[in-house]
Order: C-alpha cells, then structure tokens, then sequence
C-alpha cells in the first residue's frame, strides 16, 4: 500500500508542479500582438476576466491535437475560428453567457475583458493528466 501512495503522491506532485509553473506565468491581454506572442507548440491555458475575482477562471484547457499548439487553439479556435455553438470557441462562450450579441461584439468583449497564460508541455501524456487536475482544481465556470 506504501508503494502505490508514493506512485500516487509523485503524479499528484508532478500536476501540481505543473499548473504551479502555469499561474506564475503572465498573463497577456487579447490585443494585436497576442497572436505572434502564442508559441507554435503544444501545452496548457488558463483564460481570465482582467478584474474578475481572484481565483475565478472563465475557460481552461490544452492545445491535444492544434496543428499550430497554443497559437492555433487560444487564437484560432478560441478567439477567431469556430462558430454557432462551437463547443471549443471562446467567442460563443460569451455570446452563450450574455455578454454580447454576435461574433464582433463578442471579440470585442474578450478584447476589453480577459487575459490568457499559457505553458508549453510537449508530452502528451503528462499534458493531458495536467489538464484534467488543472480542471478539477481550478473549475472554470465557462467550462473547457
């Protein structure tokens, strides 16, 4: 029983670690320069209002399968891609909460509204089980 609470305890730590690194990262603004600011790499996200109540995320998740890593899944699926009920697309979050009334007015919103942090993980397996504690720890309220 030791041995599999140590296994335990190692992988708890390693998720832990992991999204540590994460909110310690800044946090960038939804302007012009974000884009090239995403690296072209897989890994993990955090989106969050500007003013919003500390601790209080709107969406999280990871880049699994963006051709282009984090740069494809926070820029162009979640801020410029996507469509009518797109499960995956920020921009229908916020047209879905309230908050604007069609695709310009909900990236504008964004725009005024939230800040991304990002980290680079390129181990697939590990990213995803940082993904899945992550969630349960920071329990966005928009979902992932």
């Amino acid at each position: 029983m030791k041995e599999l609470h140590e296994i335990f305890e190692l992988r708890t730590t390693q998720c832990a670690e992991i999204l540590d690194r994460l909110l310690a990262v800044p946090a960038f603004a939804f302007d012009d320069s974000l884009r090239l600011r995403l690296p072209i790499k897989p890994g993990l996200y955090v989106i969050a209002r500007k003013h919003g109540p500390k601790g209080e995320y709107l969406h999280a998740g990871q880049s699994p399968k963006a051709k282009e890593g984090l740069r494809s899944r926070v820029w162009s699926q979640h801020f410029t891609g996507g469509g009518d009920s797109a499960g995956s697309d920020l921009v229908q979050k916020v047209i879905d909460k309230g908050q604007a009334d069609g695709r310009a007015a909900s990236q504008a919103w964004i725009r005024a509204n939230c800040l991304v942090q990002w980290l680079v993980e390129e181990d697939k397996d590990l990213r995803c089980w940082a993904e899945h504690y992550m969630l349960s720890v920071l329990r966005p309220i928009w979902g992932r």
